[in-house]
């Protein structure tokens, strides 16, 4: 969201019960007259509401998509977001069908810390990527190479002894062990350089699971305003659809106290709807199954439900 963005919703009055509603009608909660998501999210979090407690509810004007977004803070230093994000992680995961299991590290006699440690690791990555990507032409002192496509998610993990860890899930071309290791000594990173082949799609998302619920808050706080989580542009299959996106300006927008499991619950309760893209914490797509609801009548049946005040 830009600047401008945030200064409309801490300005602009709400708007008419008929262009969102919400199930408490307090009158401290700023919004624009149009409101798009973003402004909208970021007015509800404003306003204080808790992490899980409440969700965002998108309708399209002319045609049938419906969208549910959870009111969390998405973090994962937080203790009800993290293993939501690691079950998102890891089916997102599971749907690239990596091939390979690398992980790198960096030696401590090598670095003066292990902040040292990660941005060599970040570097040498990031430098083998290019090399291997375009390739090298043959001379007299050193074999050349072909260009290879290379595809991965990067997981980054704070080892016990403190020292940052990369683990990667790696789609593509073969890369051999002891190629990626020298590479690893001539940028002077250390010498652990691990490839393991991957059997099944859901070995890939056990690797997920387990290198970001073991230390992922101690990681974040690590990294600092560095993502947890790395991928390349092509390694998944479809893109996440964030609250943010393009696609859902000039939807209709209503929100409610109600958790967002309660939400989901009442929506697909007899068949209602069905979902069509499933990437909770971010957002849930779903498409009616029988006949289209108004909003107003989904707020309206949320209202007469116990509220979750989980």
């Amino acid at each position: 969201m830009t600047k401008s963005d945030k200064g409309t919703a801490a300005s602009a009055a709400l708007p008419p019960s008929g262009t969102y509603r919400h199930t408490t009608n307090p009158e401290n909660i700023p919004g624009p007259t149009k409101p798009t998501v973003a402004i909208l999210e970021h007015a509800l979090h404003e306003a204080a509401f808790a992490c899980g407690r409440g969700a965002i509810i998108g309708q399209e004007p002319n045609g049938p998509g419906l969208v549910v977004i959870p009111m969390s803070c998405k973090r994962w230093q937080c203790e009800k977001c993290a293993p939501r994000l690691a079950r998102f992680w890891s089916r997102r995961a599971a749907s690239a069908k990596p091939e390979r299991f690398i992980t790198v590290t960096a030696d401590p006699n090598l670095h003066a810390n292990p902040h040292a440690g990660y941005q060599a690791i970040k570097k040498a990555w990031s430098a083998f990527i290019q090399v291997w990507r375009h390739g090298r032409p043959n001379k007299p002192d050193r074999p050349g190479f072909p260009k290879h496509e290379l595809q991965y998610m990067l997981v980054w993990e704070l080892h016990q002894s403190g020292w940052p860890h990369a683990h990667i899930l790696q789609r593509g071309a073969y890369i051999p062990q002891a190629f990626l290791k020298a590479f690893w000594q001539t940028r002077q990173v250390g010498s652990v350089v691990d490839i393991r082949r991957i059997s099944t799609s859901e070995k890939a998302a056990d690797y997920v699971v387990k290198y970001t619920g073991k230390s992922a808050a101690e990681t974040k706080d690590f990294l600092g305003n560095h993502r947890l989580i790395q991928c390349s542009k092509k390694f998944f299959p479809t893109p996440i659809h964030t609250p943010t996106d393009s696609r859902y300006e000039g939807w209709n927008w209503a929100f409610t106290l109600a958790s967002p499991y309660e939400v989901l619950a009442s929506l697909l309760w007899h068949r209602q709807y069905k979902i069509a893209s499933d990437q909770y914490p971010y957002a849930v797509d779903l498409i009616p199954e029988r006949e289209e609801l108004p909003l107003e009548a989904i707020i309206d049946r949320l209202d007469q439900r116990p509220i979750d005040k989980r």
